[in-house]
């Protein structure tokens, strides 16, 4: 009985009202080939939705000949703090979440269009490639077999065989599936083969570690193999496509669709007359060459600093303390998944680190030489809904407490002039800025005042403080610009304006220097010091430089991607490089379109 009660209770306490969310009021937009559900938290993602999803039917469905026997139904949500998207094609639905995507291993785009066209290709793509309806998705083959009997009052013996084999209804690799997805079609603008996963394949290409086309073709890897999966499988359908034709993409899904054929390698063989290992081998091979001779001059003029710290694939958002005797930042180092950061403390007097608190988002920020303010999600709130909030934690005391709550905010900075911290809330797939109230330490709650009032889908990803302006980098369409947010008139104005076709982002004061930032304008993405007048390379590395933290005395902390993770680094000097040496050329994306060379990727 005991028991019961116990059963009862928990049941109670943790019923499916929290993820059914009955506090929320639901609507649908029905357009001609597509029922958008949203809840009116969401009503400007779903009119985006909308809009975006109509102006990709068409392209899609033409471009693999294949069409949904019904409306495809999407729904918008924003009931909690995560990005993803996901496609059911079997029920033809897609469900979004209106947080945009931000993930150190992509580049930026603007998110409903990327990920509304991505999960709609999934639905189409994986349609075109179907055996059987959506209403048969298998079947399984089973036989059994009996031992003789033994005694005349027993029907059957004792099972001794039991064979099942499944019929799957869909057989598409993974890196095809997801290589589709991010091609799109033929023009698409949504999303391209930007400098990250430029980064990646590069990486792996110079590291003689490129995953194998077997390798490719399952999911359940550690660190950053299931992105490459996605990264590796992008740049194959794009080879392909530019050597075949667009159309092969659509005959190769054509072929996965007949009833007995489950082999990838056979598909491709049938319509190139080479099997998927093959075309592989040689696409592996021209990356080698491909990628050796963009790199030449690296070779000669390498200037990455020291790493400090390697364990784990995501070592990112190095902080130095105002005492500049250590610096915190964030990594999965105990962790398997990219995303499961934890923080910690770095120290110079005896080299090493420790772990502070689990499951930080986003860069911390110091308050005082033993006072952090950082980013958690917060445990669920009376609806179940997971938000990130901002925590205190005292050092000198060991204690964490929580000083914000279902406030949604990110990357927090401190303005010790002010006494006051900014940080990014994001509501409905937009962003805006807020500036606190006086921080007072000993406060259990921080208040805030929302300063931009934007209703229009921009992201914005970091804040920090130069000299007397606050700096915000953001995506409104394609890649990040860094912006000045003018406090006076609540509107973000862009420090630069040359550079529609690369992206600059991570700014940090470089105190009387002037300002560091990341920028991909050379192909690679590096670390430029500017001070209005004047820009300068201060690193040119194989792989990226990102989130610099500079130092009063002139170091910079950063973090350097490098043989399949992000590594915590120090230079010393702002020294510059000569820019004609650093990345791929001089103003790479500045002479080519916004994604990287494909058309070097054709065979010669």
């Amino acid at each position: 009985m005991r028991y019961c009660l116990f059963l009862f209770l928990i049941n109670f306490c943790f019923n499916q009202g929290w993820y059914n969310h009955p506090e929320l009021d639901w609507e649908t937009i029905e357009t001609d080939h597509f029922l958008i559900h949203f809840h009116k938290e969401t009503s400007r993602s779903a009119r985006e939705a909308a809009a975006v999803a109509e102006k990709i039917y068409d392209p899609v469905t033409s471009f693999y000949n294949f069409e949904p026997d019904s409306k495809t139904h999407i729904i918008i949500q924003d009931t909690d703090d995560i990005s993803n998207g996901a496609a059911y094609y079997y029920d033809n639905k897609i469900i979004i979440w209106a947080l945009p995507l931000d993930f150190d291993l992509r580049g930026s785009h603007r998110w409903l269009n990327n990920v509304i066209t991505h999960e709609f290709v999934h639905i189409v793509q994986i349609g075109a490639s179907m055996k059987y309806s959506r209403r048969f998705p298998a079947s399984f083959l089973q036989f059994m077999n009996y031992e003789i009997e033994k005694r005349e009052d027993v029907l059957y013996g004792y099972p001794n065989i039991l064979i099942s084999y499944p019929i799957p209804g869909v057989s598409v690799p993974p890196w095809l599936a997801e290589g589709t997805a991010q091609f799109m079609y033929p023009d698409a603008n949504f999303d391209f083969w930007d400098s990250h996963r430029d980064m990646i394949v590069r990486d792996r290409i110079l590291n003689n570690n490129l995953l194998s086309f077997n390798a490719m073709n399952s999911f359940g890897k550690r660190g950053i193999g299931n992105e490459s999966i996605y990264n590796q499988g992008f740049l194959f359908s794009i080879w392909l496509a530019e050597n075949y034709g667009n159309d092969i993409l659509y005959k190769i899904s054509k072929s996965l669709s007949k009833p007995f054929n489950y082999s990838i390698n056979q598909s491709i063989k049938d319509i190139t007359g080479k099997t998927g290992q093959s075309l592989y081998n040689e696409w592996e091979e021209y990356l080698k060459f491909y990628y050796k001779g963009l790199v030449k001059n690296i070779n000669k003029y390498e200037k990455k600093g020291k790493i400090l710290l390697s364990d784990g694939t995501s070592n990112i958002h190095p902080v130095w303390a105002p005492n500049e005797k250590k610096f915190v930042y964030l990594s999965n180092k105990e962790n398997d998944g990219f995303g499961q950061t934890d923080l910690f403390s770095y120290s110079f007097i005896d080299s090493t680190s420790k772990k502070i608190m689990a499951g930080v988002k986003t860069a911390p920020t110091w308050i005082n030489d033993s006072t952090l303010v950082y980013t958690k999600r917060s445990m669920p709130n009376k609806w179940g809904s997971k938000y990130f909030d901002l925590y205190k934690y005292s050092i000198n005391e060991d204690k964490e407490k929580r000083i914000t709550y279902n406030a949604r905010l990110i990357s927090p900075v401190y303005n010790d002039k002010t006494n006051n911290i900014a940080a990014i809330s994001s509501y409905d797939g937009t962003s805006n800025i807020l500036i606190s109230e006086d921080f007072n330490n000993g406060d259990d709650t921080l208040n805030f005042n929302q300063i931009t009032n934007y209703n229009n889908g921009i992201q914005l990803l970091s804040l920090s403080w130069h000299e007397s302006k606050l700096l915000v980098d953001g995506v409104d369409h394609q890649g990040r610009k860094i912006f000045y947010v003018n406090q006076d008139k609540g509107t973000l104005e862009p420090i630069k304006n040359d550079y529609e076709k690369f992206e600059n982002r991570d700014q940090h004061t470089a105190y009387l220097s002037g300002l560091v930032y990341t920028t991909d304008q050379s192909g690679i993405n590096n670390l430029i010091l500017t001070n209005g007048t004047t820009s300068n390379y201060i690193t040119n590395v194989y792989g990226g430089a990102f989130m610099p933290c500079v130092s009063k005395g002139g170091k910079i902390l950063y973090s350097l991607y490098e043989n399949g993770k992000y590594n915590i680094a120090i230079l010393d000097n702002l020294d510059k490089v000569n820019i004609s040496n650093v990345g791929y050329s001089q103003n790479y994306f500045l002479n080519h379109n916004t994604d990287i060379e494909i058309h070097l990727l054709k065979k010669h």
